[in-house]
């Protein structure tokens, strides 16, 4: 394969600015598998037939607008959010 060694390194620091644009500064391993939907969307907009096309960050959430996709960190914060929205109360007891 005849690649261009400084394409391929400025290829991966775009990729590393464009994660962090959608899942912020300080992302790691369990992000990206736990967001591989996103990832892979990300990789077929950027990437056509190998080559990059669009590394731009703005561009690429116009097209894939999922936001920001952090995990809440309290679970029982998350749990308890739909009854704080709506107001209902569990018809069943606890137990």
């Amino acid at each position: 394969a005849n690649a261009n060694a400084s394409l391929c390194f400025e290829f991966l620091m775009a990729m590393i600015k464009i994660f962090q644009g959608y899942f912020g500064e300080d992302f790691e391993e369990g992000t990206v598998r736990d967001n591989f939907t996103l990832v892979y969307e990300l990789l077929d907009e950027i990437l056509d037939f190998g080559y990059p096309q669009t590394s731009s960050l703005e561009v690429l959430k116009m097209y894939i607008n999922l936001g920001s996709q952090k995990k809440l960190k309290n679970i029982a914060a998350h749990a308890d959010l739909s009854s704080m929205i709506t107001g209902a109360l569990d018809w069943r007891r606890e137990g």
